[in-house]
């Protein structure tokens, strides 16, 4: 009879040590998971951003070209008012000096 008390406090002191242990688990998988949606969230945030800034940056790179072309027209027109007829008047008989400057 003693026996069986003995092992009857042995088995519910193993039990009770495995419930605890089930119950840390338990708790970390929680922790765990929460720390997992955590990062996903944050990932989703990043990924929204990354998205807004490759958007800017095409609309940068619109804006750039668009006025690189703007400016290229305007020396273009530039050169042909300075190569065009009346760009050279005499000062002296030598060519205005700011006929000479976009060559």
């Amino acid at each position: 009879s003693d026996d069986l008390l003995r092992e009857r406090d042995i088995l519910h002191k193993n039990m009770t040590k495995a419930v605890q242990s089930i119950e840390k688990q338990q708790n970390l998988v929680k922790l765990l998971e929460q720390d997992k949606r955590t990062l996903e969230h944050e990932i989703n945030g990043y990924c929204q951003e990354a998205h807004k800034q490759r958007k800017i940056i095409q609309q940068l790179e619109k804006d750039r070209d668009r006025h690189l072309n703007h400016t290229s027209g305007l020396m273009q027109k530039a050169v042909r008012m300075i190569n065009g007829p009346g760009c050279w008047p005499l000062l002296k008989g030598r060519p205005s000096p700011w006929c000479l400057v976009l060559q």
